[in-house]
């Protein structure tokens, strides 16, 4: 489950299999519609919530509102009906849907739009597994000199950049005029989170290393909120 941006999502999967996903496409609705489409899509595949074995849900960078919801979600479910859960990077399940032509061992930059003029960043290399792996850890980036340091980078050589995320709608002409023809941007249509490859990613994670401490899980802002309360003083 993804409720990180302004389009949220929901998906079931059988081993690795799509049985049934939705969008939850108003935002500001979705601490409501989370739960309802849950349990519309649990109804619709004729699953009991005790035969979930796994939970999945994006932890960020995001929205401050947005990243609560889902955790809030996953966590209910891990602590209260005893699920496992997985937390994921959502500039990793970016990656992972950069589309075709992006072959094993090729770059990958995960770009979300930050708002305030910046973008939420991190950059990878996809596995033979076909996972992307981090190559740098994520963090804020201003537009102009992340495009400029991209193209400069010499450990990148003439290789293709493979770009996805929301940040393209806003600074993909500025990425194309730094990098040319290595600037190999996915379609719109797969900027957001798919529910479905949140899944798989979480199968893989669980795998490798278990499930996740629901009670440590923690959203992934990268920037303090605009509204903080301040300290009183004597």
């Amino acid at each position: 489950m993804d409720t990180v941006g302004q389009q949220g999502s929901v998906a079931l999967l059988d081993k690795g299999v799509p049985v049934l996903s939705s969008r939850l496409l108003e935002p500001g609705t979705h601490v409501v519609s989370l739960p309802q489409e849950i349990t519309r899509l649990l109804r619709e595949a004729k699953w009991r919530m005790e035969e979930v074995g796994l939970v999945a849900v994006t932890l960020g960078p995001g929205s401050f509102t947005g990243l609560r919801i889902a955790l809030g979600v996953a966590k209910g479910l891990a602590l209260g009906q005893q699920v496992a859960v997985i937390g994921l990077s959502t500039l990793e399940v970016v990656a992972m849907g950069s589309g075709a032509g992006v072959k094993e061992g090729a770059w990958i930059v995960s770009l979300l739009d930050a708002r305030r003029k910046e973008l939420f960043f991190e950059l990878f290399r996809l596995s033979a597994q076909g996972f992307p792996e981090s190559v740098r850890p994520s963090h804020i980036a201003d537009p102009a000199t992340l495009a400029r340091s991209l193209a400069e980078d010499e450990s990148l050589g003439s290789a293709p950049l493979f770009f996805n995320g929301s940040g393209l709608g806003v600074y993909g002409d500025l990425f194309q005029k730094a990098l040319g023809d290595r600037f190999r941007p996915a379609p719109d249509s797969a900027w957001h989170p798919d529910p479905v490859l949140i899944g798989r990613l979480a199968q893989h994670r669980f795998k490798q290393r278990g499930a996740d401490h629901a009670e440590g899980l923690q959203p992934l802002y990268l920037r303090r909120p605009d509204a903080v309360a301040k300290k009183r003083g004597l």
